[in-house]
């Protein structure tokens, strides 16, 4: 009986740590992308790809070409964040018909330094997209984080969002 005991704690321990929503960001690397005075983090049981056609970094929690996902992109010319967004949802307001901005620019601090959220949602295959963008500007750069869920299909990523930003390393110029 204790055996059974055992095993069952350990196989809810192993699923509870499985789960997309408990994904923990154990970083195991890192990734320098030069273009964007940027060091970048590797997860443990997360797949990393940085796309050529689109030059996005992703973050795949379930370790395939697929939502959910963390997103990081660097973007030059823009003198702000407000200035950032409003292209940034414009731009989403043409690929999605259907989107909702949820959550106006809002100030967030992550790891002691200040950013900037706007939330969105929008269908994908039928399915409410949870999008929460974050941004900063350092320098001549814009760099902004995302993540993509479909909380209705446990389709989440935890923290790992927040993570990845707290685990970036900014090799450019001060904070403008």
């Amino acid at each position: 009986m204790k055996r059974l005991f055992v095993t069952l704690g350990m196989v809810l321990v192993l699923s509870m740590s499985a789960a997309p929503g408990c994904l923990a960001a154990e970083q195991v690397g890192s990734d320098t992308l030069a273009d964007w005075d940027i060091k970048v983090p590797n997860y443990a049981n997360t797949m990393s790809v940085l796309d050529g056609e689109d030059g996005n970094y992703y973050v795949y929690t379930e370790g395939e070409r697929g939502i959910p996902y963390v997103k990081l992109h660097a973007y030059r010319g823009f003198e702000s964040e407000a200035a950032f967004f409003d292209e940034e949802t414009e731009y989403l307001q043409e690929t999605y018909p259907d989107l909702q901005v949820i959550s106006d620019m809002e100030l967030v601090t992550i790891n002691g330094d200040a950013y900037y959220e706007v939330d969105y949602i929008y269908s994908v295959s039928g399915y409410t997209c949870v999008d929460r963008r974050i941004a900063r500007t350092i320098g001549e750069m814009t760099y902004m984080f995302a993540s993509k869920e479909v909380p209705e299909l446990d389709l989440t990523v935890g923290t790992l969002l927040e993570d990845m930003i707290a685990d970036c390393v900014f090799l450019g110029a001060e904070a403008a």
